[in-house]
């Protein structure tokens, strides 16, 4: 979505006697990365210089900041309802006068609620912070349900964004003395009576400043109000009885002797700290050799908020990877375990519940088709919340065997929470036709500015490999296994030289057939024909060099080459085994029949190139969200929030 056409955000703010911090505050909403906000503050009788300080910024901005005021203090709930008066936007976001927004605060908050409609409210988790520097964080976390009104709040109250619609429908915050300090928590109680799904997103985005003049504004009235409430939120709400203790648990507090209360409280917040630090996310391939599914995870990784997350990639491989170096170059980690086998199924399970709960993952995020099924199997009997199977292929699940297929397809399905293909034939083929409802359709996203035309490189590949302009380049991207049917590719070669056609043929990649296929090329007396570069890591620059793709693969999903190619503007002809969503109707491929040589051949040597503007391509495959640089913010939200499928 455009910037200019982002929903507009009303940010209301209550201000009182916070002169020392007022700035602050408000440079951090100056700072959102989300730009279509309004600031509507309003002072509650301040006696020191916080209208001042918000008339400053009222005149430096004031097509963004509107200042209001009470003629005297009336407290936080009537001053939000002035502000309330004020609104024109959309989505109403707030904020108090001495907390901090962190920079995507109100991005990532208004994005879920555009990309999950069925939420009217989403908040987020709160770093506590003091004069010190930061001590703990709240850890809130899903979906708002009945039984999270029992402890306490369910939602936090200063990082909350809600569609304005929907507040205006509840009468906004009531106004009654026996609800200050509590007027968050009964807006709670009247939406979810009211029908609104409310939604805590697991990620820390805003900073609250919980210190020596929080506790004391924790008197005994405020206590009785929040129990008070409680009793009559309960009731509503037809909490079970043996729950109403938990209704006193504020005079509790407020009865504790302070040094007591602040320990519990911080030791209760400060346990959850470093976990909200960053998201740990178990990447599980088998091994990072190079291949389609490699390398979208390096693109994630290269484009990861690394403040905030840390991918950890779990391999069945006892050898080096291909993508070893630049993992842990890139600030990510690899974990090795045993291979799997029917045979040794319940040892390996303990290894990966064992590994899992070591780890503390927050996430698993499983790429290896059928096999995920035991992967995330495991992962629930070590308690991780969020259970991602990603299915890159469209291969038929039938081919690993009727019974082990079953077997292996209903642990996915059951314990699999996140359902994402590449396509959604490739998601049909893991998860069968639910998928449709049930799953979610995520593309392979590469690094789009890599694949700009460059003439340059071009010549830079020829001269290195001898290779005059006449020469015609055809070029294959793909693991050297069976599927991506090379045999098939050899038969054209060798047709094509025997029409004595001028050309040269790639293979780039590596795989278990090298020998076989050297073997055969050999065989057919094609050295001069076939180069074999083996695994780059710079396809961006052999799919410049390229003429024409060819890939008559047996089956795929939707392949990264062909994302790669069509970024190049590079025409491909391709097996009518491919997933037709491969094609982004650029006017860059072509599907054939790969039991027919004779006509592979002919389109070759009768090929004529078209060129298309880059924009056009930039645009469409942006637009398909095929850029990581656009696209990571989409997987980032999936590894906070589940998707908002949380089993």
């Amino acid at each position: 979505m455009k910037k200019n056409k982002k929903p507009k955000v009303s940010i209301i703010m209550g201000i009182y006697n916070c002169e020392k911090y007022l700035e602050e505050s408000i440079e951090s909403i100056l700072k959102q990365t989300y730009e279509n906000w309004e600031l509507i503050m309003c002072d509650d009788g301040s006696s020191d210089n916080t209208l001042k300080i918000a008339l400053q910024y009222q005149e430096k901005y004031p097509k963004k900041i509107i200042v209001i005021k009470n003629n005297k203090n009336m407290g936080l709930n009537f001053t939000l309802n002035k502000c309330i008066e004020y609104v024109s936007g959309e989505y109403i976001a707030r904020q108090d006068g001495d907390d901090l927004s962190l920079t995507n605060r109100l991005e990532t908050e208004i994005d879920f609620l555009i990309n999950n409609p069925k939420y009217d409210l989403v908040s987020a988790n709160m770093i506590y912070f003091d004069d010190f520097g930061d001590w703990g964080c709240s850890h809130n976390f899903g979906e708002v349900k009945k039984e999270n009104f029992i402890k306490g709040s369910p939602i936090c109250h200063a990082p909350c964004v809600i569609k304005t619609d929907v507040l205006k429908s509840v009468g906004g915050y009531s106004v009654d003395d026996k609800l200050l300090r509590v007027e968050d928590y009964h807006l709670w109680f009247k939406l979810y009576l009211a029908g609104y799904k409310c939604y805590n997103l697991k990620e820390c985005l805003y900073k609250m400043r919980d210190d020596e003049n929080a506790y004391k504004r924790r008197n005994f009235k405020n206590r009785l109000n929040e129990t008070r409430l409680k009793l009559w939120g309960f009731k509503k709400l037809g909490i079970r009885l043996i729950d109403y203790v938990w209704a006193f648990k504020p005079i509790i507090a407020y009865i504790t002797p302070k040094f007591l209360y602040q320990k519990v409280h911080r030791k209760n917040t400060d346990g959850n700290f470093d976990n909200h630090k960053k998201i740990k996310v178990a990447q599980f391939v088998g091994s990072m050799n190079c291949g389609g599914t490699e390398t979208m995870l390096m693109n994630l990784l290269k484009y990861l908020d690394k403040e905030k997350y840390e991918f950890v990639f779990i391999e069945n491989v006892k050898e080096k990877s291909w993508y070893s170096d630049e993992i842990e170059k890139l600030g990510g980690s690899i974990i090795k375990i045993q291979n799997f086998s029917m045979k040794n199924i319940f040892s390996y399970i303990r290894e990966l519940k064992f590994v899992f709960k070591k780890e503390k993952f927050d996430v698993i995020h499983s790429h290896t088709f059928l096999h995920s099924g035991i992967v995330l199997y495991a992962a629930k009997k070590a308690k991780i919340k969020i259970r991602i199977a990603h299915s890159h292929s469209a291969m038929r699940a039938e081919d690993n065997g009727f019974i082990k297929k079953c077997f292996l397809q209903y642990l996915l399905n059951k314990y699999s929470n996140v359902k994402i293909a590449c396509s959604t034939e490739a998601g049909i083929c893991l998860f069968g036709k639910k998928f449709k409802k049930l799953g979610k359709v995520l593309p392979n996203p590469i690094e789009l500015s890599l694949y700009k035309n460059n003439d340059k490189v071009k010549e830079k590949l020829r001269e290195r490999y001898s290779i005059n302009n006449k020469t015609f380049i055809i070029g294959h991207v793909g693991r050297l296994v069976e599927v991506k049917n090379h045999n098939f590719m050899l038969h054209i070669a060798d047709e094509l030289k025997r029409k004595k056609f001028d050309f040269k043929l790639f293979f780039v990649g590596d795989g278990d057939l090298k020998e076989e296929i050297k073997k055969e090329i050999k065989q057919k007396e094609l050295e001069n024909n076939i180069i074999m570069t083996g695994n780059v890591n710079n396809v961006n620059e052999y799919m410049q060099l390229f003429d024409l793709l060819l890939l008559p693969s047996f089956y795929e999903g939707l392949p990264v080459t062909l994302v790669e190619s069509q970024a190049s503007n590079l025409f491909a002809y391709v097996s009518n085994n491919v997933s037709r969503e491969a094609d982004f109707n650029l006017g860059l491929i072509e599907f054939l029949d790969i039991n027919d040589v004779k006509l592979w051949t002919n389109k070759i040597i009768n090929y004529k190139k078209k060129d298309i503007k880059y924009d056009k391509i930039k645009e469409s495959l942006q637009n398909k969200n095929f850029d990581v640089a656009k696209t990571i913010k989409i997987y980032e939200d999936i590894y906070v929030t589940g998707g908002s499928n949380e089993k």
